[in-house]
């Protein structure tokens, strides 16, 4: 379909569900191990796409190459798995929207490697596309600005008493600038 509907689109949909299902679902399962939850992850997913794919495309034509199982054992291990744990350890330590902010770095990185490896280079409209993607995120990620004034002060307290905030307040300090005066009997 043209606009890039049918198929693609909806596979891209079912693949976000199943990502944040199962990052949700990684949260949830706190206690267990990292690496045995991605292993799970990974091979469910495997086992459905393998089954998916065989369905629709039939049996594979595979030249079991030393390239070829390198670059398998590379995309398997170093940009699957590690990633994968990897996302699983920030998702039970961060924030989940701010976590998934960065996901939207995954074209930026593909078009700028595709450009330095490659010598592709990205259209007008891909250029656009991505310079908004980097202000979404420069948005989505700064700190927000703090609005609130600090609370007044709880009124005075004597000097010694538990209620002085200690050093640093302005109780304080105004203690510490006080000049001393004598006592009585005092030279």
């Amino acid at each position: 379909m043209p606009g890039g509907g049918g198929g693609g689109a909806i596979l891209s949909l079912l693949s976000a569900v199943a990502v944040t299902a199962g990052t949700l679902l990684s949260r949830r399962l706190g206690g267990l191990d990292l690496v045995t939850a991605t292993g799970w992850h990974l091979l469910i997913g495997g086992v459905a796409l393998t089954g998916l794919a065989a369905a629709m495309e039939g049996t594979p034509v595979i030249i079991w190459t030393p390239r070829f199982v390198v670059s398998l054992a590379f995309l398997a291990l170093v940009g699957t798995a590690a990633t994968t744990v990897a996302w699983f350890v920030e998702a039970r330590r961060s924030r989940l929207d701010t976590l998934t902010t960065w996901t939207f770095l995954t074209p930026v990185l593909g078009i700028a490697l595709a450009a330095v490896l490659l010598g592709e280079r990205p259209g007008g409209w891909t250029a656009a596309g991505l310079l908004a993607v980097l202000v979404a995120m420069w948005i989505a990620l700064r700190s927000p600005r703090r609005t609130t004034t600090p609370a007044p002060a709880t009124g005075p307290t004597d000097e010694g008493s538990a209620q002085d905030p200690g050093p640093g307040t302005s109780r304080s300090r105004q203690m510490a600038t006080a000049p001393v005066l004598p006592s009585e009997g005092e030279p």
